[in-house]
C-alpha cells in the first residue's frame, strides 16, 4: 500500500466517524489546516496496538488528554469535518479503556465534547479547566496499578514542564505535539530581552536549557532528552507543514524487560506518517466527498 492510499484510507476513517458527531452540538469544531490532520494518524493507529497490549498486563487503562478539543475538527481548505482526537481514541480502540479523562478550559468546547462523548461512553469525565491546575486532580482518578495513554496536543508553550513532570512520574505512554518552529519563535524573542517569552520557555522546559539551543531541531532535541529521563525511548516522528512550517509528535514510553516489542510498531508509524504528504489532504478529501473525480472515474477504468 503507498503512503497516498495509506492516507486515503485514515482520512476515509475520520470522515465516517465525524458523520456520526457532528449533528451533535452543531457548529462546534476546532478549525485547523490540512497539514494538522498528520498529527492524528499517529494516534489513530497506536491506540489500537496500545490497547490490545496493556489489558494483557495491567488491570486498567485509562486515556488522558490535556487540550482535549472539541472532539471533532474543520478542515480550513475544504470546510469537511473530520474526528478529532478524542472521537479517534474512543472509537478506533481494540479494547475500551476503562476510562476517559479529558481537559479542555474552553466552556463552549469543553460542552460539545461532553456531549459528543456521552454517545460513545459513559466513562468519560471532561474538566472544564487549564490542565496545568488540575493535572493533581487528574493523576488522582488514576488507579496504583493501572495503566494510560496521554496525547498532549500542545499548540505552543500551552503545557508547563511540572505538569508533564506530575504525568510521567505515573506508568504511562505520550504521544506529544511539539511545534518546533513557534518554540524557536518564542526563544529568539527571549533572547532579544523578552522576560514574559524567557519565563514561558523556563516553565515549558522545566529549566534554562533551551537557551544553549541554536535551532528548531535542538529545541526539540532538549526537549526529547527532558522527556527520555523519565521514560527512556522517545521516537519523534517529524511532520512537515507550509511554508517551511514544521512539527513534531514525541512518542515516548517505559523500557520494559521484554525490549518493547511495541515499539517496532511506531517505528513502522513513523516511517508511514513521515511519508504523507499534507499537499494530498484537500484532494483526497474532494475525492472521498465525491467533490471531485478520481481518475479512474473520469475515463471509466
Amino acid at each position: 500500500m503507498s503512503d497516498s492510499q495509506w492516507l486515503t484510507k485514515k482520512l476515509r476513517y475520520m470522515l465516517g466517524v465525524a458523520d456520526t458527531f457532528k449533528s451533535i452540538y452543531p457548529g462546534v469544531y476546532y478549525n485547523t489546516g490540512a497539514w494538522s490532520t498528520i498529527k492524528l494518524l499517529t494516534l489513530l493507529n497506536y491506540v489500537p496496538i496500545y490497547t490490545k497490549i496493556i489489558p494483557r498486563h495491567f488491570p486498567s487503562m485509562h486515556y488522558i488528554e490535556l487540550l482535549a478539543g472539541t472532539g471533532l475538527c474543520k478542515i480550513r481548505e475544504t470546510q469537511d469535518i473530520i474526528a478529532g482526537s478524542t472521537l479517534i481514541a474512543s472509537t478506533v480502540c481494540y479494547n475500551p479503556f476503562d476510562k476517559y479523562i479529558l481537559v479542555e478550559k474552553d466552556r463552549r468546547s469543553a460542552e460539545a465534547l461532553e456531549k459528543r462523548m456521552k454517545t460513545v461512553t459513559n466513562n468519560a469525565a471532561v474538566l472544564m479547566q487549564d490542565c496545568n491546575d488540575c493535572i493533581r486532580e487528574v493523576l488522582e482518578t488514576l488507579p496504583s496499578r493501572g495503566h494510560y495513554l496521554a496525547f498532549v496536543d500542545c499548540e505552543g508553550l500551552d503545557v508547563d514542564w511540572s505538569t508533564m513532570n506530575f504525568l510521567l512520574s505515573k506508568p504511562g505512554d505520550l504521544l506529544f505535539t511539539f511545534q518546533s518552529q513557534f518554540v524557536a519563535r518564542v526563544r529568539g524573542r527571549a533572547i532579544r530581552g523578552s522576560k514574559g517569552n524567557e519565563e514561558k520557555l523556563n516553565r515549558f522546559y522545566g529549566d534554562d536549557r533551551w537557551k544553549t539551543c541554536k535551532s528548531p531541531e535542538d529545541l526539540v532535541a532538549a526537549y526529547v532528552n527532558k522527556v527520555g529521563e523519565r521514560r527512556g525511548i522517545v521516537v519523534p516522528i517529524y511532520v512537515k507543514g507550509p511554508r517551511g512550517f514544521q512539527y513534531y509528535v514525541l512518542y515516548a514510553t517505559r523500557t520494559t524487560s521484554t525490549g518493547s516489542p511495541w515499539v517496532k510498531g511506531v517505528t513502522y508509524l513513523k516511517q508511514r506518517v513521515e511519508g504523507c504528504d499534507y499537499r494530498e489532504v484537500g484532494g483526497i478529501l474532494n475525492v472521498l466527498t465525491g467533490r471531485q473525480l478520481t481518475f479512474n472515474k473520469i475515463f471509466g477504468s
